[in-house]
């Protein structure tokens, strides 16, 4: 994940399960070791979708705490490319880069 700062957030992740469009899973670790568990659903609401992710860690730590932040901006980040497309502003979009669970993390944003 890259801020808009330009700082990078390491992630070495798999996909699990999914069902498109209705849903995607993937796990992965961060660099101190934390195994993290992540849920994002799409659920059409007409002309607008609701995405929700939950995610699950091994611990907390200062990245799964800045978590809600990181997918906030993510999902925003999401909604306006997505509006780009939609009004043609924007042609195509490219994405470049690359267990016990006790705590969890939501965001929901509707794009």
């Amino acid at each position: 994940m890259r801020f808009p700062d330009g700082g990078d957030h390491t992630f070495d992740g798999t996909f699990g399960e999914l069902d498109p469009p209705r849903m995607l899973t993937f796990d992965g670790t961060l660099p101190d070791g934390n195994v993290i568990r992540t849920r994002v659903t799409f659920d059409d609401r007409g002309e607008r979708t609701t995405v929700t992710v939950v995610q699950s860690y091994a611990f907390s730590s200062d990245a799964t705490r800045g978590a809600p932040d990181g997918w906030t901006a993510t999902l925003d980040q999401l909604g306006e490319v997505v509006a780009q497309l939609m009004t043609g502003a924007l042609h195509s979009a490219r994405v470049v880069g690359q267990e016990p669970v006790t705590d969890l993390v939501g965001s929901r944003r509707t794009v």
